[in-house]
């Protein structure tokens, strides 16, 4: 079993392929490991409102950072006393008992809890519709909804399309959000992000170290290009590339999300079935383009996600790339794939159909669109807008449904059972 990227790293070596590098604590971190360990059991000691520090759950992480002592902290929205007076208790604390002055507090504000239930409490959403008991993975902060972005054929859009649904539900909702970068031998989300000298760092959490996800426009993601070069291979087995999907989800310090964006790799391999048994998936939105091609595999992943072992729901199909439109005349579109019909697909399939999106690129003498022009283009921005108010009325039927419904094996409401949002 694998226990860290380090380990990650041993078994890939051994497969023959160079792997990723652990991450390396920032340079002013020369603190060991156990003063921090310290550090943190002296923190938790400390008495607020009648309760410890530790009884009270607040310390996420604690980390040295550029001769600064990083304090993270998971408070309620109304804690029991004033937020300024639990920050000062930390300074004075840590002035006193550890001579250090050089403090800053990071406050993370952990959804309602109508909204965000406590992840251990919750059942992974495969066990309530089928008898397998997938393994469930732990996490260091509450994620309410997990969202599986899949396609069964590589190259039709699938990372753009999670990319820009949570850029969209963080800046529009205003919902907090996360980007999971699965596909792990082709993973693109630094690079279309323009991220890739990206390093990434660690921290302790509870003790242990975690990975700190970097964040884009607000939206804290992970992907294991961050640990490779552009152009490295990655040459494992199914064992450690599932294992390294897992890794990615444990082994990280997410903060309380509502939606955690899973970019899963194509097709119907062990991987995306490892992530839907082993994840406790709100629901899967399938990407495809209007090329009769790519229909034939979305048939295959819809399958799959139906499949007894599995029964993920599915919110829905996109249509990317649909058409295309110039990005100096936005008025044109050019179908360069004839109409679309992935809806008439979707209806055959009984699968909702969320909408389509274009293909906008500038004139080829112009500088092209970076991915955050592209998104924010009207000819992209508005029926991105429509997707995904489809998508967010989808997970809320589905919550609605998931409330009323008393047992698990009672899924018959109108609705199939491995499609309730239809």
């Amino acid at each position: 079993m694998i226990q860290s990227m380090a380990d990650v790293k041993a078994e890939a070596t051994s497969s023959g392929s160079d792997a990723p590098l652990a991450p390396q604590p920032s340079a002013s971190s020369s603190s060991s490991s156990r003063s921090l360990q310290d550090i943190w059991r002296s923190v938790e000691q400390i008495q607020i409102g009648g309760k410890s520090l530790k009884d009270w759950g607040w310390l996420a992480n604690l980390y040295f950072h550029k001769d600064a002592l990083y304090l993270v902290l998971n408070l309620p929205t109304h804690p029991p006393v004033a937020t300024e007076e639990i920050v000062d208790r930390l300074r004075q604390h840590l002035a006193q008992h550890a001579g250090i002055t050089n403090i800053r507090c990071q406050i993370r504000r952990a959804p309602p809890a109508r909204r965000t239930p406590p992840a251990q409490t919750r059942s992974p959403q495969p066990a309530q519709t089928t008898g397998a008991t997938p393994r469930q993975t732990r996490v260091t902060a509450p994620i309410q909804h997990w969202l599986a972005i899949a396609s069964g054929k590589g190259g039709v859009g699938k990372t753009t399309v999670a990319v820009a649904l949570a850029w969209y539900f963080r800046h529009h909702f205003q919902w907090e959000v996360g980007i999971l970068d699965a596909d792990l031998f082709g993973p693109s989300i630094p690079t279309l992000l323009q991220l890739n000298v990206q390093r990434v760092q660690a921290e302790l959490h509870e003790g242990k170290p975690r990975l700190i996800p970097p964040q884009w426009e607000g939206i804290p993601l992970m992907s294991l290009g961050f640990f490779i070069k552009e152009d490295q291979p990655v040459l494992w087995r199914g064992p450690v590339a599932s294992g390294t999907v897992r890794q990615l989800v444990q082994d990280v310090a997410w903060q309380p999300l509502e939606a955690l964006f899973i970019d899963l790799p194509p097709g119907t391999s062990d991987i995306p079935m490892t992530a839907a048994q082993s994840l406790p998936l709100t629901g899967v939105i399938i990407v495809s383009t209007p090329h009769p091609l790519a229909w034939a595999d979305v048939r295959r992943a819809v399958a799959m996600f139906r499949h007894p072992a599995l029964r993920i729901p599915i919110l829905g199909i996109v249509e990317n790339m649909a058409y295309f439109t110039p990005a100096d005349q936005p008025e044109k579109r050019y179908y360069l794939f004839g109409k679309p019909r992935t809806k008439e697909l979707a209806q055959q399939l009984e699968v909702p159909f969320l909408g389509s999106l274009p293909w906008i690129a500038p004139p080829a003498e112009e500088k092209p669109l970076s991915f955050t022009d592209m998104i924010t283009h009207p000819a992209f921005l508005t029926p991105l807008a429509q997707i995904a108010r489809h998508l967010k009325e989808k997970i809320a039927l589905l919550r609605t449904q998931k409330n009323t419904t008393t047992k698990p094996s009672q899924t018959n409401t109108g609705a199939s059972p491995n499609n309730p949002t239809t």
